[in-house]
């Protein structure tokens, strides 16, 4: 079982199909998180970021890439790093529910090893302050 897990919460005013075209987009998602990158292999549903599809990631460097395990959409996504990248076992579900006020209330968790010690916490805390100030400048 993974030692370290990221746990971040929001609720938004739009609609969980909007909120899930946005996560589901790799170039917006990985903006959100401070990163560049590109989708390298569409999915194979039908979906160019679907089930299947991979992206790189080219935070600071080395770049790793990530594939998308689960789309269901305006639901649940799930993905794991796939190549290279600074921890290992690695998963990441971002789970979309809706809220009374017709609004989504999005439950995103990451866990992983770290590779290198002493560096997990320091991973977590620099994965949640990133979404927590890129997600909070989004006006969907």
């Amino acid at each position: 079982m993974p030692k370290f897990t990221a746990v971040m919460d929001h609720v938004f005013a739009a609609s969980p199909e909007t909120i899930f075209h946005y996560f589901a987009d790799h170039s917006q998602f990985m903006a959100l998180l401070g990163a560049k990158g590109t989708r390298i292999k569409d999915g194979n549903d039908g979906h160019v970021n679907g089930l299947g599809s991979v992206r790189k990631i080219t935070l600071p460097p080395p770049a790793f890439e990530e594939t998308i395990l689960t789309f269901k959409p305006n639901s649940l996504l799930e993905y794991t790093i796939t190549k290279r990248g600074l921890v290992k076992n690695h998963w990441g579900r971002i789970e979309f529910h809706p809220t009374a006020e017709g609004g989504t209330r999005l439950h995103y968790t990451i866990v992983f090893d770290q590779k290198i010690p002493c560096t997990g916490g320091l991973i977590v805390k620099m994965l949640k302050g990133s979404f927590d100030k890129n997600v909070a400048k989004l006006k969907l």
